[in-house]
């Protein structure tokens, strides 16, 4: 099977995203710099100030960058203060920037603080900073005395603000989409999972079939050929060493079966190890590590179903919400009991109150087959998902 490679937003956070926001910062430098060339490089200390803040924000958006250079669910789910920080400080700078030089340029920069406060901020709380640092850009251009009316201003700002816009809904679409694409590999993950169960249960049914065919046809009629031999032995002097040499070949014969019938027999049941594999896509992160102890036999379909499924889910889990570098998947015989654990290195559960509703169905198909499904903390880092099968 072919691998596929992880879908993470990595190059945005890595290289475009960077680059982006660092060229847009250089061009707004652009105008003030040229000014200053024009005037002969006479610096006063409103220049000053106004240039380190446009700096500044180049620089945080880099330390943003570097902060936040994960895939996409940590970076949904790792909303942090120092996020928030960052663009609030970048914002901050921003005003200052406009307060010194008040040129048109310069809300160009708030298309980097969208684009920032998109993966710091929820949405409702990005729209109403947005709302309010561009009423505060208007108030600083009209205050600036440079001689712009109001209608000027408003219409130069809300250009700008489509911009920003522009940008949140292109960062919206690029999470919806790698969303859909993630769903979309878990649900071929699960398949391909699934169609290596049903295979390795046919295998199971053909195996049992053909031990049971090899006891009862092969081996009876074996048996009452060394019968029948040794009948025609005690009559038959002359004939009594060649008798006796096709009863030893039949006994032997009878014997070979009964070896291939109990080698099938020990191998008996299906075997959840190629199911459990397929579930591997080849990511680079998490990396997924297997540990399946091979003398595990489900005796029953739906018993290997369920269990199936608690690695699906736990996979899952881990993958949206762990944030981990690594997972193991393992498989294993304790106390007479098929135990299967699912565990990351990630941030871990705090308190777990209750199951979702994924979780609730798997301990409620657990205890119907005689099972137990429990989650706790994984010590040092981490979480465990533990699928225990109790056999008699």
């Amino acid at each position: 099977m072919k691998k596929l490679a992880s879908f993470s937003l990595n190059p945005i956070f890595g290289t475009e995203f960077c680059v982006m926001g660092c060229l847009c910062g250089f061009v707004v430098l652009s105008y003030p710099l040229s000014q200053l060339w024009k005037n002969g490089w006479h610096w006063s200390l409103t220049d000053v100030i106004g240039v380190m803040a446009i700096l500044t924000v180049i620089g945080l958006h880099i330390i943003f960058t570097i902060v936040k250079a994960r895939n996409l669910t940590q970076c949904l789910a790792g909303k942090t203060t120092l996020d928030q920080v960052l663009v609030l400080m970048s914002l901050l700078c921003v005003m200052v920037a406009v307060w010194c030089f008040h040129n048109a340029v310069l809300p160009l920069l708030m298309c980097i603080i969208a684009a920032m406060g998109f993966w710091a901020f929820s949405f409702v709380q990005l729209v109403a900073l947005l709302l309010f640092a561009n009423t505060v850009l208007i108030a600083l251009y009209l205050l600036a005395g440079v001689g712009w009316s109001v209608e000027n201003v408003v219409i130069l700002i809300a250009g700008y603000m489509v911009c920003q816009a522009f940008t949140i809904l292109m960062f919206q679409n690029v999470v919806d989409a790698t969303k859909a694409r993630s769903e979309m590999m878990r649900i071929n993950r699960e398949l391909l999972a699934t169609r290596q169960l049903l295979k390795e249960s046919i295998r199971a049914e053909e195996r049992l079939r053909l031990s049971r065919d090899l006891h009862d046809v092969a081996g009876h009629k074996l048996t009452a050929l060394k019968l029948q031999l040794s009948l025609v032995s005690a009559e038959e002097a002359a004939y009594r060493q060649t008798l006796k040499e096709c009863g030893q070949l039949a006994d032997e014969l009878l014997q070979d079966i009964r070896h291939v019938v109990s080698t099938l027999r020990q191998n008996d049941g299906i075997n959840l190890h190629t199911a459990l594999r397929a579930l591997d896509l080849g990511f680079k992160s998490p990396v997924l590590h297997f540990e399946l102890d091979s003398q595990v036999r489900m005796n029953d379909i739906s018993q290997a179903n369920t269990l199936l499924h608690c690695a699906q889910e736990g996979l899952t889990n881990a993958l949206r919400h762990s944030a981990a570098k690594n997972i193991w998947i393992k498989l294993m015989t304790i106390d007479n009991g098929v135990h299967l654990f699912v565990e990351d290195d990630g941030r871990g559960i705090h308190q777990l109150s209750q199951f979702g509703n994924g979780l609730i169905g798997l301990s409620e198909r657990m205890a119907e087959i005689g099972g137990q499904l429990t989650v706790q903390a994984r010590y040092p880092v981490g979480t465990i998902l533990a699928a225990k099968l109790f056999t008699k």
